[in-house]
């Protein structure tokens, strides 16, 4: 389950990034959501909490907010994956 979702973060960060640029509210929300479940499984609070504010926003069509939630996320993210890592190389999960 960690793999699948560290190797799977990146492609949903790009399509973030890619649906704010595009102005794509409902692809933001959908992978902002998917982001927020993937976190919660794994116990990744700050990230999950972040991708639930973008989506929310996202969900509302509140563009003035949506640029500085996903750079949380990003660097939720950014924070996330490194331990993420470590724990998998600790547990040999």
């Amino acid at each position: 389950m960690v793999l699948m979702f560290l190797d799977q973060l990146p492609e949903q960060l790009a399509s973030c990034d890619t649906a704010l640029a595009g102005d794509d509210y409902p692809t933001l929300e959908r992978e902002a959501h998917s982001t927020k479940g993937s976190a919660a499984s794994l116990g990744a609070t700050v990230l999950t909490e972040a991708a639930r504010q973008l989506e929310v926003a996202a969900e509302a069509g509140q563009a003035e907010p949506l640029s500085s939630l996903l750079a949380a996320v990003h660097r939720a993210a950014e924070a996330t994956v490194p331990a993420l890592k470590a724990w998998r190389t600790e547990s040999g999960a």
